[in-house]
């Protein structure tokens, strides 16, 4: 049975204080708080900015022990280099994974988030996995890798081999927005629930997460572990989502 890990995309939302956090909380009890709470969260910061290693270190420190972090990629390698190697990139992404290792045992995974407007390109994906193969072995570091393509044009059997090949999971990530497929490339998977009409906005009810329980649940079989995040934040949405659905799992236990 695979390991069921329920959190939200972020952590630093001020429309969250008093629907989910208390109103005395300061700002640097937040993760502490969070991390008591749900036994993971995505980082997105690190998509816009690059984050120190001492950051990522009081993190770790702030955080429950038995909590775990999924990073997010810088968008240098996914919308600004689009997976094109060269030597700024592999310099970015070491130093990158050498910050993520001040999260020692607490990081379990990292994502790359593609852009709608990035199309199919093999080549430029197995050169790029096969770098990042050799990047993470060289920074001694071996988070789940996640891929959350945008663009139809990435979901066919080749792309699917690809990733395969590098136990590296294709993202389901549901939104009417983009395209998304419900498999498994990796002896992981890596769920992201935008909700389908209105991006950040909708709650899903409780019917729909009813149904997303039973395919996490078909999904799972051999699978060593399913992350899963809600990225859906205003009002607090995504806390009374993943709320819901950690409920639904408990139920079975």
């Amino acid at each position: 049975m695979s390991k069921i890990l329920i959190g939200t995309s972020g952590w630093m939302y001020k429309h969250w204080d008093k629907k989910f956090y208390p109103p005395e909380l300061k700002n640097g009890q937040k993760l502490n708080y969070i991390s008591n709470h749900y036994i993971t969260l995505e980082v997105n910061t690190s998509f816009y900015h690059f984050v120190k290693a001492s950051t990522f270190k009081k993190w770790y420190d702030e955080s429950a022990p038995w909590f775990t972090f999924s990073v997010k990629a810088s968008r240098l390698y996914t919308h600004i280099k689009r997976l094109k190697i060269d030597d700024e990139l592999i310099n970015s992404m070491n130093l990158f994974f050498s910050t993520l290792k001040s999260l020692e045992d607490k990081l379990w995974a990292v994502l790359f988030q593609f852009p709608e407007t990035f199309h199919k390109k093999d080549d430029r994906l197995w050169i790029f996995l096969d770098n990042l193969g050799e990047i993470l072995k060289n920074q001694w570091i071996l988070p789940d890798i996640a891929f959350e393509f945008r663009h139809e044009s990435w979901f066919n059997d080749e792309t699917y081999e690809t990733l395969k090949s590098h136990n590296v999971a294709l993202v389901i990530a549901n939104s009417s927005r983009y395209p998304f497929s419900i498999r498994s490339t990796a002896d992981f998977s890596y769920m992201r629930f935008h909700w389908p009409e209105n991006m950040f906005l909708w709650k899903y009810e409780e019917s729909d997460l009813r149904y997303w329980k039973n395919e996490i649940d078909r999904l799972s079989g051999d699978l060593k572990k399913i992350y899963i995040y809600f990225n859906n934040d205003l009002d607090a949405n995504a806390v009374e989502n993943a709320d819901y659905l950690v409920s639904l799992f408990e139920k079975d236990n």
